[in-house]
């Protein structure tokens, strides 16, 4: 009974995110297409601000020459610069001059690194895929200098001494982030019950242990697909 309302709510969850923004089946974010890849480490993201969603579904960001900003353009620290304002001018496809507020744009990549968009401020996936886990440090509106949160997770005695009670998820098939109690994934992994049984069966001390692993699990039965030949 415990697992048919789990995946009951999942499922409800689900369709009400779906409908309420943009939704992965938009593109091909999640379903493999004759043009599509599925993620890895080596994808190479587009470098730039990621407007919307779909942007990043089509890994189209906007260009530093797009943007209208009175820096030069060649210095290392652009992006730095330009996430400190308020809001970010550019031309768009058509050359037509447009605004949007930092804190209204998806989220954006630098050097390969993603940064997305939450209710927090913007937040490092150190863990990118179908479901991405986010640093649950420096969730502000500055890119993060350091990598702190790997750096802990490698440094802990244990994997358990490096998950904190909490953790931040971005699931890429509702376009929303989460806090999640990090012993209890039970609700994202419903919609695979194969995973679903295996990591109800272990203890809550071993599923903290193990949020990781699960996560990497299910990205690898429900791969992130992004175009090819970028």
């Amino acid at each position: 009974m415990r697992f048919s309302l789990s995946l009951l709510l999942a499922c409800f969850i689900s369709v009400a995110f779906s409908q309420a923004g943009e939704k992965a089946d938009d593109y091909f974010i999640l379903k493999p297409k004759t043009d599509s890849v599925a993620y890895t480490k080596d994808y190479p993201l587009d470098q730039g601000v990621y407007l919307k969603f779909n942007d990043f579904k089509k890994n189209t960001a906007l260009k530093k020459e797009q943007i209208i900003m009175n820096y030069p353009k060649e210095q290392s620290d652009f992006w730095d610069q330009l996430l400190m304002n308020k809001v970010i001018h550019y031309k768009d496809d058509s050359g037509v001059e447009k605004k949007i507020n930092v804190n209204e744009i998806w989220g954006y990549c630098i050097n390969n690194h993603l940064y997305i968009n939450t209710s927090e401020g913007f937040r490092k996936c150190i863990i990118i895929g179908s479901l991405c886990y986010m640093d649950r440090n420096n969730p502000t509106g500055d890119r993060p200098q350091n990598d702190t949160e790997q750096r802990e997770i490698k440094a802990a005695s244990t994997l358990a001494d490096a998950i904190p009670e909490k953790i931040y998820v971005f699931d890429m098939e509702t376009n929303i982030s989460e806090e999640l109690d990090s012993g209890d994934l039970k609700l994202i992994l419903a919609r695979d019950p194969e995973l679903l049984k295996e990591y109800s069966a272990l203890s809550y001390k071993k599923r903290k242990q193990t949020v990781l692993l699960y996560l990497r699990k299910y990205n690898e039965k429900h791969p992130l697909y992004l175009p090819a030949n970028k």
